[in-house]
């Protein structure tokens, strides 16, 4: 078996061809088979490696404030195939800060954390696979440390342009689920930071919302994995970075870089549909993979296609349903023909 100084001396190298999921992730007990912490800039990043295979896979996780043990169950169906590296981001999960962590939390300060993962590692080139605000963090990585990566994967990428916030807060709201997280945020729960997680995480992805109760009951613990100080920041920590992001555009983030890009999606809400098609368009190789259900965590409601495309697609071939998006899916957000049609599907019944 692989040591972690023989994966630390490892480069990408893709072997066989990718096999299936045989198990939905995060039902099976996930194969931690190394763990430690990445000293960064002011910080340590607690890290966990699944799977002992010859290349690498980097995941990134999202949120922007989530700990990344959410990710553990789908690292570990991958870890069947790949040497997979998993890691808290800073001032997220359960990463520390020194005296010296004093710069205000941005997407450029998460870069610079993940090319601190990667020299941990002395990884010469590897896969990033990025969940949701992790799809910013691989984004800007693959621009200025092109000779590293060698595929990109996004999950249920945050948008690649803020002007969709506009088509997500026209869409019509659960006034029921928005009544009921309204009066937990009016109730002793939120004198109890994990529990408070627990039961309302799924809000914190505004203007969107993950719902459904199958993914809230199986992510939860893994996003809410965080010391109770950490969990009360979760806040300040989104409106630290997006703000940060100001009035965000990545749609020209991906052009000239010539790595094969994977955008896996879920089908549930069709502006999401749009923005991830709109990431798979704007790469020179990328193309888009739809999913059943969850927009945000497509693994859960679909695992096996899920699961079954990254392996193909991590073993170097693209999986048979992934399609290069047409121009006709991927209008500008600022066309006003599409601007109206949005708002009179956000207002039918």
């Amino acid at each position: 078996m692989p040591t972690l100084s023989r994966l630390q001396r490892s480069a990408l190298i893709v072997v066989a061809f990718g096999i299936a999921c045989t198990s939905a992730p995060g039902l099976e007990r996930p194969a931690v088979v190394a763990e430690g912490e990445v000293q960064a800039r002011g910080a340590r990043l607690p890290y966990r490696v699944f799977g002992t295979g010859q290349d690498t896979v980097v995941m990134v996780a999202g949120g922007p404030a989530f700990s990344a043990s959410y990710l553990d169950g789908l690292a570990s169906q991958l870890g069947k195939q790949h040497a997979v590296i998993v890691y808290d981001a800073r001032r997220r999960g359960r990463s520390r800060s020194t005296a010296a962590d004093t710069a205000s939390l941005s997407a450029a300060l998460d870069l610079a954390d993940l090319e601190a993962v990667r020299a941990h590692f002395g990884l010469s080139r590897f896969a990033l696979v990025a969940h949701h605000y992790g799809a910013m963090v691989a984004a800007s990585y693959v621009r200025a440390h092109p000779e590293r990566v060698t595929r990109l994967v996004f999950v249920g990428p945050m948008m690649p342009r803020a002007a969709y916030n506009w088509d997500l807060a026209n869409l019509v709201q659960d006034t029921a689920a928005r009544a009921r997280v309204a009066a937990l945020y009016q109730s002793d729960l939120k004198d109890r930071p994990r529990d408070f997680c627990l039961a309302t995480w799924g809000w914190s992805l505004a203007p969107a919302q993950e719902l459904d109760p199958r993914v809230q009951a199986r992510l939860g613990p893994g996003i809410c994995d965080s010391p109770d100080s950490a969990l009360l920041r979760r806040g300040l920590i989104k409106q630290q970075i997006l703000t940060g992001m100001g009035n965000w555009d990545y749609r020209d983030s991906l052009g000239g870089v010539t790595q094969p890009l994977l955008v896996i999606q879920g089908d549930r809400e069709p502006v999401l549909v749009h923005s991830a098609a709109t990431w798979a368009f704007h790469a020179d190789s990328g193309r888009l993979l739809l999913a059943r259900g969850s927009p945000f965590f497509p693994w859960v409601t679909d695992p096996k296609r899920v699961c079954d495309g990254l392996q193909t697609f991590l073993a170097g071939r693209w999986p048979g349903t992934a399609r290069r998006p047409d121009p006709t899916e991927v209008a500008s957000v600022d066309d006003p023909d599409r601007q109206n049609q949005a708002t009179r599907t956000a207002s039918s019944p």
